[in-house]
């Protein structure tokens, strides 16, 4: 396959190695990937403010039977972690490493031939970090005849209902990678672009590169803990979104004014209310 990149986002992975990985992990690492996808991610954190829309820039690297998607920033900061911790500095990089390239994106999603495995914390500034496996057959695509160019790529139109939302998919069969941004995958060709039907999250390829890399991601250092599915995780990042003051009152924490901290911990959540998936109990299997 050849392909001529429409965009080229420079990254350096450097890879250490801690031992062997955790028993939990149930994709190979390290892994070596053969192709590095870049997509910018396009999203409004708060479904009432259309004027706050974020962006970054994430990585779908493909191997042979596995693939992983996550923020290249997220890359950078867990890889210079690591290498920081190796070195036995547990205070990790410096503080300009982060103001540089750190970012609250954290979510991981690895997919083999037949599952994804998804990490993530479930709110920011709490660092435990849950991980859930499901089935690639959780997507149900209905493919469509529409078709559009997309970088000067002929895509196919294709939808599917899943998170609580009806997402609206083009790929490209001239690239057979059946792989996607997130967790997206399953459709005779590489997903192009993908959005929500209210246009609120938006994942756009960039380019492609071909690339020979041995990655492995170790979480910020941290142990990631099972849960039985996205039902789970959705509950604790709904309940700990709500309820970080008390959470971190149990931790030790004290403020000057508890009250009007609360009062604006409880003010945040409300504002990151339009999650790429949405937690609707009464909808959930």
């Amino acid at each position: 396959m050849n392909f001529k990149p429409v965009f080229f986002w420079g990254i350096v992975l450097s890879v250490v190695l801690l031992g062997k990985p955790s028993s939990v992990y149930a994709q190979i690492q390290p892994y070596r990937y053969k192709f590095r996808i870049t997509y910018k991610m396009t999203f409004q954190p708060d479904s009432t403010n259309s004027k706050n829309i974020q962006q970054e820039f994430m990585g779908l690297f493909v191997g042979d039977h596995q693939s992983f998607f996550s923020s290249l920033k997220y890359i950078m900061m867990d890889s210079a972690i690591t290498s920081e911790a190796f070195r036995g500095n547990a205070m990790g990089p410096s503080i300009g490493f982060f103001e540089a390239h750190g970012t609250h994106i954290t979510m991981c999603v690895f997919k083999t031939d037949t599952n994804i495995y998804f990490y993530d914390q479930a709110v920011q500034f709490i660092p435990t970090v849950y991980t859930y496996s499901e089935p690639k057959s959780v997507f149900h695509w209905k493919v469509s005849g529409d078709t559009m160019t997309i970088n000067s790529l002929f895509c196919q139109k294709a939808t599917v209902n899943y998170g609580n939302r009806k997402w609206i998919a083009w790929f490209a069969t001239d690239i057979p990678i059946s792989d996607g941004p997130y967790k997206f995958c399953g459709l005779p060709g590489l997903i192009i672009k993908v959005s929500d039907s209210q246009n609120t999250w938006n994942f756009q390829m960039q380019g492609v590169a071909r690339i020979q890399k041995d990655l492995q991601i170790n979480f910020n250092n941290k142990k990631p803990k099972p849960l039985e599915g996205r039902k789970a995780f959705l509950k604790i990042k709904t309940y700990d979104k709500y309820h970080k003051f008390q959470i971190y009152k149990l931790k030790g924490w004290t403020f000057s004014n508890p009250l009007a901290t609360k009062k604006e911990f409880e003010r945040n959540a409300r504002k990151k209310n339009n999650w790429i998936e949405l937690y609707k109990p009464k909808n959930e299997k």
